[in-house]
């Protein structure tokens, strides 16, 4: 598994992690900063075979050379990529990110993302959602919103035991409005819609409006 968290709100950010370790022995963490190594080093660092963990968890920090083809996404291998600042809707790690599928979080000052609110709308059937996808897709571009629309879907069908209390009794309150057919084929539809943009064959902005609008009605 791969995990890509930025942004500025360092509590939020550190409380994600400390959430994490949790599933993880002591022994079997290793933490790397991108301001005392390079990618290259570090990838030698945490691929070096340790001899009682099953499973590891390695955190790098703050590397602007990291090369996304040579990320390992292993069952016993968790890598957090952390970025104490927000990187930009048009930087080459959050459009590697991107494409590769990988979970973004972003955390701002307060510990949550800007997005949300378009998220929990969709998720309301509240037709506000079109306004929020509008000044959000401004801000940060198509395939951010697509992959955190994506986001909503997994988590209406896979729940989190360790999600807060008030985040699972919000998504509790939004599984209401869809039965998991519609689930599933607002999935399906948003998979034609994505291989649609990449091909060529829909306007990206225009197949967005469709699916917010699939999950309107």
């Amino acid at each position: 598994m791969i995990i890509l968290l930025h942004g500025g709100g360092a509590l939020g950010i550190s409380q994600k992690i400390s959430q994490i370790k949790k599933d993880f022995d002591t022994l079997s963490v290793v933490e790397i900063s991108g301001k005392n190594s390079s990618f290259a080093n570090a990838r030698s660092e945490y691929l070096t075979p340790q001899l009682f963990s099953e499973k590891r968890l390695v955190i790098l920090e703050d590397f602007s050379d990291l090369e996304f083809e040579l990320l390992e996404d292993r069952e016993d291998l968790t890598l957090v990529l952390k970025f104490s600042k927000l990187l930009p809707s048009n930087s080459k790690i959050l459009k590697e990110a991107l494409s590769k599928k990988i979970q973004i979080l972003l955390f701002e000052e307060a510990g949550e993302t800007p997005i949300f609110p378009f998220l929990d709308k969709l998720g309301e059937k509240n037709p506000k959602a079109l306004e929020e996808f509008e000044r959000n897709h401004d801000e940060w571009g198509g395939q951010y919103i697509f992959s955190m629309m994506f986001y909503l879907l997994r988590r209406m069908l896979i729940s989190s035991k360790k999600a807060p209390a008030f985040i699972v009794q919000r998504l509790e309150r939004q599984k209401r409005n869809f039965s998991i057919l519609e689930i599933k084929n607002l999935y399906k539809f948003m998979l034609e819609n994505d291989f649609k943009i990449k091909s060529g064959l829909i306007d990206e902005k225009l197949a967005l409006t469709l699916v917010v609008n699939k999950f309107l009605n």
